[in-house]
């Protein structure tokens, strides 16, 4: 489905499983767009994404479903990880103990509407006056 916009995806007819990948940049209305295009009985919406916001789409999607299964996997559930890895991570939980969580354990940084990311890696709220 790369080639597809939002409005395109509308006309797909029978399919049963769409797989979104980066799921944590779809917008709120390609999924309202999606989800009744995969319409089949038994058919399957897949995510995969790196959380960023609490507030991001597919973030509240699953946050409001009761029949969504959320499977939260990062480096450590990867037995091929190789130990170049492992030390990165332990030098960016020792350095900075908040990169070390969303970078690695991919926990969301924040909830806020206005926001731009500093030199430093870090978000902060913009202050629009």
């Amino acid at each position: 489905m790369q080639d597809h916009t939002a409005d395109s995806i509308k006309s797909l007819e029978g399919f049963d499983i769409a797989w979104v990948e980066e799921a944590q940049t779809i917008s709120k209305r390609s999924l309202d767009l999606l989800i009744p295009t995969i319409r089949k009985d038994g058919s399957e919406l897949w995510f995969t994404w790196n959380p960023v916001f609490s507030d991001d789409p597919v973030e509240e999607l699953f946050n409001s479903r009761q029949d969504a299964v959320c499977v939260h996997v990062n480096y450590r559930d990867n037995p091929f990880c190789p130990q170049v890895m492992l030390d990165e991570a332990e030098i960016q939980k020792q350095n900075d103990y908040e990169a070390y969580n969303h970078i690695w354990l991919e926990t969301v940084l924040a909830q806020q509407n206005n926001r731009s990311l500093t030199a430093s890696g870090k978000f902060e709220n913009l202050r629009l006056t």
